[in-house]
């Protein structure tokens, strides 16, 4: 809605304080369209502008609900993202321990098992034997 209004009234925008090009981030931007809106539905003088072009107070406020729906989704989503790196983290921490234990295992393993002169048993770990 800012970028159409941008084209047609720069003077609004410039008035309001909005910049023409909008943010990319998707939080900047629903600040900015937040910030648009009420501004916006403030106004008389441009909502009577508006209106001359097809678009009413009733869009605007619907518009502006929408925009708003936006931000608990938009914030699941970041909170999902940061569970998912942390599982990660978690995830590559105890494959860190599981490696030092396997290897430990391994170590005791060879040392069993060439004493008591099995090392066809080692190869099956995937030790080499000479």
């Amino acid at each position: 809605m800012a970028k159409v209004l941008g084209r047609h009234y720069p003077e609004v925008l410039n008035e309001m304080g909005i910049s023409r090009s909008l943010p990319r981030k998707q939080v900047a931007w629903m600040n900015a369209a937040l910030e648009f809106y009420e501004e916006a539905l403030e106004r008389d003088d441009l909502i009577a502008e508006v209106e001359t072009r097809g678009l009413t107070r009733a869009r605007l406020e619907t518009e502006y609900q929408r925009v708003q729906t936006l931000k608990p989704l938009y914030q699941a989503a970041t909170d999902l993202d940061a569970i998912k790196q942390q599982s990660t983290k978690d995830r590559d921490a105890r494959l860190v321990v599981l490696e030092d234990q396997c290897l430990e295992l391994l170590a005791l393993a060879e040392v069993a098992l060439n004493e008591k002169g099995k090392p066809q048993l080692l190869e099956r770990l995937g030790k080499v034997v000479k």
